[in-house]
């Protein structure tokens, strides 16, 4: 690893000039960015999957059979619908109950998500530094892993008192205004999109700050207490992160990459020498 000098990006804010401060960093070698090149695709890869398996579940605990109970109940006389309304919430409440806990295919794609962001830690720390000595970090992973479940499913569990709620708004409103099947099949496929959503954000920043969580304890345990902040440069880069991008950052101060909700960045190690 080579080293430059670089002036700190200048804070939005500042309405004084002080006098200039440099930062020395690191510049990365052509390795360092083929190693986060394949770190990033494996990481979409999982968030793929994650994604997936959210939309799964929906499909199959909840949306073909509501649908199909609401198309039964809107295929009734109109007198009739309102007494059959209670069923058809009854089954959406089983369905939620069903889905109350997250897939555990999403558990597969955090744990996998971990052990390549560890793995690319390891490879990232033995380009930066040749004198560590690694660990084994089965349990590292696992306490990562640990932690996100937990999280996660606290985040569920709300995710689908929500979601029930929409839906059964949704199905009363269609019986209400006596909407065709196909007008309030549409309706209610556009409404529960607002829950599904949400769970596809809860799915992705879990598996992302699972990875953080475990990038940053690798590091620690390594004795690494410095690391480049490293964004994605798209324009889906928080402005702070974007100021932040390519600066040396100790692990004890303040935000850490992709520690934020949905944040991508990346810690580079850098050498304990330096």
């Amino acid at each position: 690893m080579t080293w430059i000098w670089r002036h700190p990006p200048r804070q939005l804010t500042q309405t004084t000039s002080p006098t200039p401060t440099w930062t020395l960093m690191p510049a990365l070698t052509p390795e360092h960015r083929r190693l986060l090149k394949l770190a990033r695709a494996k990481e979409g890869q999982h968030l793929a999957s994650a994604r997936s398996a959210v939309l799964a579940q929906y499909r199959k605990d909840l949306l073909a059979d509501a649908q199909a109970e609401l198309e039964r109940v809107l295929a009734l006389p109109q007198a009739q619908r309102r007494v059959q309304l209670p069923k058809v919430l009854a089954l959406i409440s089983k369905a939620s109950t069903v889905t109350r806990m997250p897939p555990e295919q999403v558990y597969r794609s955090i744990r996998a998500a971990v052990r390549d962001r560890v793995l690319s830690v390891d490879e990232l720390a033995r380009i930066s530094d040749p004198g560590l000595a690694f660990n084994d970090s089965k349990a590292l992973q696992a306490r990562a892993v640990d932690r996100q479940r937990k999280d996660m499913n606290g985040y569920w569990s709300k995710e689908q008192k929500r979601f029930r709620d929409d839906t059964a708004k949704t199905v009363r409103e269609a019986i209400r205004k006596g909407l065709s099947v196909e007008q309030a099949a549409g309706l209610l496929e556009e409404r529960l999109g607002v829950g599904r959503n949400r769970a596809l954000l809860i799915a992705e920043d879990q598996l992302l700050t699972a990875a953080a969580r475990a990038e940053a304890d690798r590091q620690q345990a390594l004795g690494l207490t410095s690391y480049v902040w490293w964004s994605r440069l798209d324009n889906r880069v928080r402005r702070p992160h974007q100021l932040l991008h390519g600066q040396v950052r100790r692990w004890k101060e303040g935000e850490w990459p992709g520690q934020a909700i949905r944040c991508r960045c990346r810690a580079v190690p850098v050498p304990r020498a330096r």
